[in-house]
Parts: C-alpha cells; sequence; structure tokens
C-alpha cells in the first residue's frame, strides 16, 4: 500500500475508499451494520483494523462511529511519502492500539469481535470476545479462554443476549 500510493494525496484516497464503501463497495457482512445499530445508544464504537488508515477511516464515516484504529502510512504535507508508520498486522500491535484505549473507557461491558489469531491480544482486552467466523487457531484459543464462537448469522442475537436486551 505505501509504496503504491506515494504521491498521493490522503484527502482524494480517503474520499474514494468513502465512495467505495458508500457505493458497491461495501463488502461488509450484514450483521456488521446491526450490531453498529444496536451498540451505538451504549457504546463508542472504534474500528481496529490492519487496513491502512483511509480505509479505517472510510469504514468509520461509513458506519458513522466513533473512530478508527489502522495501520498508518506516513503523509507529509497531505501527500502519501510512501513509507509505513505502524502496522496493526500482528496482535501484539493491536494490543498497544487497544490498550490505548482502555486507559479511556473501563474493560466492564466491552466488546470486540475478531476472526484470527492475530485478534488474540484484542480479544483478551476484553469483557466479551466474539470470534466471528474464527479461524482454526483462534477457534482452538477461544474455546481454551471460552470466548463466544460466532457465525454472522448468529452475532446479532448473541450481542442481544450479552447485553440483555
Amino acid at each position: 500500500w505505501a509504496d503504491g500510493l506515494r504521491g498521493q494525496s490522503f484527502d482524494k484516497v480517503l474520499e474514494n475508499a468513502v465512495e467505495f464503501l458508500n457505493g458497491t463497495g461495501n463488502k461488509f457482512f450484514d450483521y456488521v451494520d446491526k450490531i453498529i445499530q444496536i451498540l451505538k445508544p451504549t457504546h463508542d464504537i472504534y474500528f481496529i483494523t490492519g487496513e491502512p488508515d483511509f480505509v479505517g477511516r472510510a469504514a468509520a464515516l461509513h458506519f458513522l462511529i466513533k473512530d478508527s484504529l489502522s495501520a498508518e502510512l506516513e503523509i507529509k504535507d497531505g501527500f502519501f511519502t510512501g513509507k509505513i508508520k505502524r502496522q496493526l498486522a500482528r496482535k501484539e500491535e493491536k494490543l498497544e492500539v487497544i490498550s490505548t484505549l482502555l486507559k479511556d473507557y473501563p474493560r466492564e461491558n466491552s466488546l470486540a469481535f475478531g476472526d484470527s489469531e492475530g485478534d488474540m491480544e484484542m480479544l483478551n482486552s476484553v469483557q466479551y470476545a466474539i470470534c466471528v467466523n474464527a479461524t482454526d487457531g483462534l477457534k482452538k484459543y477461544a474455546l481454551e479462554k471460552n470466548w463466544n464462537l460466532s457465525q454472522p448469522e448468529e452475532v446479532e442475537a448473541l450481542v442481544k443476549s450479552i447485553l440483555k436486551l
């Protein structure tokens, strides 16, 4: 991503990403919007993703959520430099970001959703870990930790049950 976007305007790339998500590019599972609507009245919602920051921000704007925490590509004077400032590909990197968030929010009633081993530290940081379409590695770890395992069509009911709705 970083090298391919070198010299491009961050604002223009973000605008294109928002347009894409608002159009035919919205490939999120149907449950995502439903869960966001359930959580919005009582929770601040953040996307934490290893995707570049313009993708996370576009998703946050698309779903009208609090914010996103993403991999950061270096930007100078509004343009991508071709360098990476922060990656969130490894679980330790996600833990660092979620730890910063949890300084401002109580662990009580916190939820996180993940699908792979890269999400384990993040899921371990919240009260309610929800594994959706989990990889085999995450599934094994989730069973050891007694975390919630779910398929996309079951997530809405699971969240309502957790929140006692």
